[in-house]
């Protein structure tokens, strides 16, 4: 992963597939079509040529929000849904579910 900053704004750039969709996730789950977007907060310190790297806590997470992430995969191809902004997706079988506007998509029936 690429990150630079310039002046206030912090670039990350993938540099792999892995970290592309790693990347995604992380935005999908921070960003909200109709609620308040949610911010990243550096905790702890950071050296460089640690194991674990840097930490960072995420503020305006609702408190059923804070559980473990879980793989979510489509049972059959099929069109999905997000009930809040109305968006929709077509995913094959074996895909993950995305998040959008913070919660889970959900299959239309």
């Amino acid at each position: 992963m690429n990150i630079n900053r310039e002046k206030n704004l912090v670039y990350f750039k993938p540099e792999n597939d892995n970290e592309a969709a790693a990347l995604e996730k992380v935005w999908r789950f921070l960003i909200s079509c109709t609620n308040e977007t949610k911010k990243l907060c550096p905790v702890g310190e950071y050296f460089a040529g640690s194991e674990k790297g840097a930490s960072f806590y995420i503020e305006g997470m609702d408190k059923d929000e804070v559980v473990e992430e879980f793989e979510f995969i489509a049972t059959a191809a099929g069109t999905y849904y997000c009930a809040t902004c109305n968006k929709y997706v077509t995913l094959e079988a074996g895909a993950e579910i995305p998040l959008c506007c913070g919660l889970r998509m959900q299959p239309i029936d």
